[in-house]
């Protein structure tokens, strides 16, 4: 769910696949979907966050293989010792 921020700033809300579909490609399908239709918008930017927590290793590696750079990180910001991390991707 991709959500407009600023001038062709747009902030990925969520993505999510149910666990018998892992790891079958459906993601990085969902993300390239998102990414055009984004394009398609004239949208330049998208960010993406999650947390620095060791079940969203996964996540993370994900998007730095889509190509997102990690450009901020919020310390504890979920929680004491658990921080935001975002990525960034010029679309």
């Amino acid at each position: 769910v991709p959500e407009e921020f600023t001038n062709g700033t747009y902030n990925l809300l969520a993505i999510g696949v149910s666990s018998e579909y892992k790891r079958s490609g459906i993601a990085t399908e969902m993300m390239r979907y998102i990414e055009n239709l984004i394009k398609q918008k004239e949208g330049r930017l998208l960010i993406v966050e999650t947390s620095s927590d060791e079940a969203q290793m996964r996540a993370r590696n994900f998007y730095n293989k889509m190509g997102y750079k990690q450009m901020a990180v919020i310390e504890d910001f979920w929680n004491d010792g658990e921080d935001k991390i975002v990525f960034w991707k010029k679309l």
